[in-house]
């Protein structure tokens, strides 16, 4: 039945100048929307619920006056988003549904009006504003971030290892030239790491997405600790402006980058959930509050001997960047009691990079590598029983 299919989206664009703008969804039926504003940088939040996206990702359709971007995609199993970046503050004038007439597309609309920055501030920032599917407007709510619901550890004995495909939903991350999507890339790379380490590395793992779907830096991390993680791999495929720079990179957590690479690398990936519309929260006094600085400098230690050990695994079967071993202030990186990495599988805006990266016979070589390194880890440490 019409009412049960999933909606589909067809189209975005935007009218108006730099004093207002009208923003435009072309829906196969009406739905009911929330929308609310953020800012540093100045966003509009659009949540659906779970739809199809039939349009690309870019500005063809919507950059005019107060619109520059946007970008769309999946939170969660049951809700959708939309982003409009903002050329400065605005407040939402009007958001209302339209039903399908006369063979047109049923429309989710948004009206925005520029206003002054001391006007944006005095807003609610953290409200949600309802709109129902024929366009009723209902009460206010407050915002809610997106944090993957808590697991029990299974109880196997075995070490738990947490694989972090990066990216997801609404945030693609990179994007080669010929359309490859880093968050689509890791995710299938991840799983079948999980079926090998499973099967050869004697851990459980578990994935802290399994789907195309949006995770919050905290929420990963979140995720890792709830499921009492002893090993963290966030897994990435980097992009940069210079293609000739190609290779894998292991990178551990350090407040001082060690080198401007890698300083930019960690900006870009932090970026994440600003990208999604959500706001971040800084975590760090927390932190400090309910771990000693022991624990975080043993964790640090058995970060690095994870790093030099993954490192040294990868150097026999794949091409290594120039410098293979790195450190940045990674957020996903800042669990105080789990070991944890980010690996850089490559770069997707090096040519010679993507088809390695996209073929079963680098992904094998890889894998086995990661396994091995993985079984040298906690052989180390002396987690692994005897038949292990």
């Amino acid at each position: 039945m019409q009412a049960q299919s999933q909606i589909h989206v067809s189209a975005a664009r935007t009218a108006g100048d730099a004093k207002q703008a009208r923003f435009v969804l072309d829906l196969s039926r009406p739905l009911p929307f929330t929308v609310f504003l953020l800012q540093k940088p100045y966003r509009l939040v659009m949540d659906l619920p779970a739809v199809s996206f039939e349009m690309a990702q870019g500005i063809a359709q919507v950059e005019r006056g107060l619109v520059s971007n946007f970008r769309f995609g999946v939170i969660n199993e049951s809700r959708s988003r939309v982003v409009l970046d903002l050329k400065g503050p605005a407040r939402i004038a009007k958001a209302f549904g339209l039903p399908s007439v006369d063979g047109n597309p049923a429309r989710a609309v948004v009206e925005l009006e520029a206003v002054s920055e001391q006007a944006f501030v005095g807003q609610a920032l953290q409200d949600v504003l309802h709109i129902g599917p024929e366009g009723e407007r209902a009460e206010k709510s407050r915002l809610v971030s997106s944090v993957p619901t808590p697991r029990a550890r299974q109880k196997s004995g075995r070490p738990v290892v947490v694989l972090d495909p990066g990216h997801g939903g609404i945030d693609t991350g990179a994007v080669s030239a010929n359309g490859v999507q880093e968050s689509v890339l890791v995710l299938r790379f991840a799983k079948l790491l999980k079926k090998h380490l499973e099967a050869k590395a004697g851990v459980d793992v578990v994935l802290t997405r399994e789907s195309d779907k949006f995770v919050s830096l905290g929420g990963r991390v979140a995720f890792a600790q709830s499921r009492n993680a002893d090993l963290f791999i966030s897994i990435h495929a980097d992009s940069v402006r210079e293609r000739y720079v190609r290779g894998a990179t292991v990178y551990t957590l350090s407040d001082r980058a060690s080198d401007q690479v890698s300083a930019g690398l960690a900006q870009r990936e932090n970026r994440s959930d600003l990208l999604a519309g959500m706001q971040i929260e800084d975590e760090d006094d927390v932190v400090a509050d309910i771990l000693i600085s022991l624990t975080r400098r043993e964790t640090a230690n058995h970060s690095a001997l994870y790093s030099r050990t993954l490192v040294g695994a990868l150097e026999q079967s794949v091409h290594m960047s120039k410098t293979p071993a790195r450190s940045a202030g990674f957020r996903v990186l800042k669990a105080p009691d789990i070991p944890s990495v980010l690996l850089e599988l490559g770069f997707l805006s090096n040519k010679q990079d993507q088809v390695e990266l996209t073929s079963k016979l680098w992904q094998d070589k890889a894998i086995r590598s990661i396994v091995t390194s993985v079984q040298r880890f906690f052989a180390k440490r002396g987690s692994l029983g005897a038949d292990q």
